[in-house]
């Protein structure tokens, strides 16, 4: 390891290329797996670069030796899953050496070593959910693992078939229903409910017809009667303001003025040094601006309508509750208009569309503002179910 330190001081004390210079910064953070990607790339786009070449070969053996170790490390402390991410990363390192002609490991060794890690890891899954099998413990982190082998492990049909057996342990087939007491609307959601959960294809939970035989849990909904609330006209916002407008004629041209500019000392004083005549007055035309002011004075009106919901997953393999959670969903209308006092050119700003009460809009219906709040519920529903179990 020290011989690598004192190689790549050597090398970082030169200058070259893009891709050497990127890979050297690289170096100097401590990126090593970008530092060889540089190199890599520097090699394959300037292969007369010795520099490059050298610098390339050092940052892998020390890229490979940091990788050897942990992998030993992992192996040493029974980590066969994470030391099989690592082994996939080695693997990967030595192909990419492979297609640029550079020393690494050999790829079929590497192969073999990794084949063995993921033996090791699949055996060790096996053990974990044998001894909680036997327990009757259910750990969905056995799943997660179990995944993520599988995810690493190509065409292992025993792990697929371990994945499958805990997937079927741990997946509710629900069947949907309203819970007493619930609004008569409830059942309306149902479809929406449904088509969500299918769409985001969750790995844990299904609805399932009761006719089919098939379930496994039960899962109601509950939803409370609507609450409505309504604020009345108030004074929400006061705006008053000065602003400089264009003075105008009759014709809506804005109005200019001939100002008389006359010299200044400093002028009178560089002209006699000089031995010039005094400056004379300028005239010059400028537009004219007149300072009005006003007031903005707003009214709001609001109305709004909240519901209560309840969703409770029964498993009723194990008579336990998978998940329970509760919500409010709501959805509201408001009206707004303005009055205004002072120079009607400033109106022009008004901070609402609608002057005066009457012309403010009418807020909508409280059964509109419930029929809105009932449609979010089922989004609700299927995410917070997803967050609880999956």
């Amino acid at each position: 390891m020290r011989f690598y330190l004192i190689a790549i001081g050597l090398f970082m004390a030169g200058c070259g290329s893009a891709h050497l210079k990127a890979g050297k910064k690289c170096l100097e953070s401590g990126n090593l797996p970008l530092a060889v990607e540089y190199l890599d790339q520097g090699v394959v786009a300037e292969p007369g670069n010795t520099e490059m070449r050298q610098l390339g070969i050092v940052t892998r053996q020390i890229y490979e030796h940091a990788l050897r170790q942990e992998i030993d490390r992992l192996v040493g402390s029974k980590r066969f899953l994470l030391a099989l991410g690592r082994l996939m990363e080695l693997e990967d390192l030595s192909r990419q050496a492979e297609r640029v002609s550079m020393p690494a490991d050999l790829v079929p060794e590497v192969e073999r070593e990794k084949a063995e890690v993921a033996k090791q890891a699949v055996d060790q899954l096996g053990r974990a959910m044998e001894e909680r099998s036997g327990r009757s413990i259910a750990v969905k982190a056995d799943l997660a693992a179990c995944r993520q082998l599988l995810a690493l492990v190509e065409n292992d049909e025993s792990l697929k078939r371990t994945c499958d057996r805990l997937r079927a342990r741990f997946q509710l087939l629900a069947v949907l229903q309203a819970a007493p007491g619930t609004l008569a609307a409830t059942k309306d959601l149902f479809p929406g409910i449904k088509k969500l959960l299918v769409e985001k294809n969750p790995e844990l939970i299904e609805i399932v017809d009761k006719a089919s035989g098939r379930h496994t849990a039960l899962m109601q909904l509950w939803v409370g009667e609507p609450v409505v609330q309504d604020i009345p006209f108030r004074m929400t916002k006061r705006q008053a303001f000065h602003r400089w407008i264009p003075k105008k004629d009759r014709r809506g041209r804005q109005i200019e003025e001939i100002v008389v500019i006359q010299p200044t000392a400093e002028e009178y004083a560089n002209a006699q040094k000089v031995g010039l005549p005094s400056p004379e007055p300028k005239k010059v035309r400028k537009k004219v601006w007149e300072l009005i002011s006003g007031e903005f004075r707003v009214f709001s009106a609001e109305r709004s309508v909240s519901m209560p919901y309840r969703v409770t997953i029964q498993d009723l393999r194990s008579k336990t509750l998978a998940a329970v959670f509760s919500g409010v969903v709501s959805s509201a209308s408001e009206s707004s208009y303005y009055e205004y006092s002072g120079d009607p050119r400033g109106e022009d700003r008004a901070p609402v569309r609608c002057r005066g009460r009457g012309r403010a809009p009418g807020l909508q219906s409280a059964n509109d503002l419930a029929f809105r709040a009932l449609a979010r519920i089922p989004g609700r529903v299927v995410n917070t179910t997803l967050e609880r179990v999956e």
